[in-house]
């Protein structure tokens, strides 16, 4: 089974099936990695459903500054991809 990307689903509510399955059917392989990613699975919800973790980051994804300075550091990194190329070709 696969997961469609997106770290934000995972605080949801909603998706807490979602990782119980996946808990459920790696401790169900009886083997200790199949443990350790029940362990972790189980610290992620964890943080994700009654931490304040979850409150926190629903406030930084809904504030506006905090989105302008991430849209203004994707840009910057931008800029600095398509230069490494040009950089790279200078010092050969």
């Amino acid at each position: 089974m696969r997961l469609e990307p997106g770290a934000e689903q995972w605080d949801d509510p909603a998706f807490a099936p979602v990782l119980a399955d996946f808990r459920r059917r790696f401790r169900n392989t009886n083997t200790e990695e199949g443990a350790v990613m029940d362990t972790v699975l189980a610290y992620v919800m964890d943080q994700a459903y009654t931490s304040s973790r979850r409150t926190l980051l629903s406030a930084f994804r809904r504030d506006e500054q905090v989105q302008r300075l991430i849209e203004h550091g994707v840009r910057e990194l931008d800029v600095l991809r398509a230069q490494r190329p040009a950089v790279a070709a200078a010092m050969f």
